[in-house]
This record gives structure tokens, sequence and C-alpha cells, in this order.
């Protein structure tokens, strides 16, 4: 079973804005690096919203589970 994960245009902007740090700093495959990373949490959290990595944070939305994202969380 997959579930829809919906990213709200507000975090797909401070995606891109985030995203711009390590391009500018350390170049653009480091960006992206940390853009495959996203990638790979929303796809986890499609497969299973219960994540080991997710957290439950209600205080953000009701249903919300974000994840703390690193390289070393990586499976690349």
């Amino acid at each position: 079973m997959s579930w829809n994960v919906v990213i709200s245009d507000q975090a797909q902007k401070d995606n891109r804005d985030i995203l711009q740090y390590p391009y500018d700093n350390f170049g653009k495959k480091k960006s992206e690096e940390y853009r495959d990373l996203f990638r790979i949490a929303v796809e986890d959290l499609a497969r299973d919203p219960f994540h080991f990595k997710s957290v439950k944070r209600s205080e953000l939305h009701p249903d919300a589970r974000p994840m703390n994202l690193s390289p070393m969380d990586s499976s690349m």
C-alpha cells in the first residue's frame, strides 16, 4: 500500500531555498545529493507514513510526521 504525500507550495519553495545553500557553497553535485535525500524521504513516507525515521509532530499538524535528513541517513 502506498500513501499520498502532500508537499505544500511553501514546503516546495523552502526546499528550493534550502538546496540553494549547498549549491552556492559546495557546488551542483552536493546540492543534487541533498535533493536526492529529500526524494528518498518522500518515497519512504509514501510507502510507510510511520517510517522509523519519521516522528509525530502534532503541534505542526495533526497528521504531520517529518523526517530529519542527513547524508549519513542515505543508502547512497
